[in-house]
């Protein structure tokens, strides 16, 4: 289930590497959340990981200046038992956003 969100992304970076055989390609961003305050425990705001599946979207957006309003595209999985948010794309909003050159057809 595909998501559109806005919020605060405070940075981001990418691994791409292989460990012990094992090839790892992500990027992760970091954004500003609300802390639960249903129990009146908390304020203010923290920090949450979304991660995306390949690096190459840290190098289609290695120019953004952060921190950064931006819209955030998420898809919504699961395995049964645990729910989890892939990011699919950012896109930064208003100054924020690149200038990205036209390229030719």
């Amino acid at each position: 289930m595909i998501i559109r969100q806005n919020a605060k992304v405070l940075g981001m970076k990418y691994f791409k590497d292989t460990v012990d055989g094992k090839a790892y390609d992500s990027t992760t961003i970091y954004a500003a959340v609300d802390l639960d305050n249903s129990r009146g425990q908390a304020r203010g705001l923290g920090c949450a990981e979304y991660k995306s599946t390949t690096s190459d979207l840290f190098h289609t957006r290695k120019d953004v200046k952060f921190p950064c309003d931006c819209e955030l595209v998420l898809d919504m999985v699961t395995n049964g038992k645990v729910t989890k948010f892939q990011l699919v794309d950012f896109t930064p909003l208003g100054a924020a956003a690149p200038q990205v050159a036209n390229k030719a057809v």
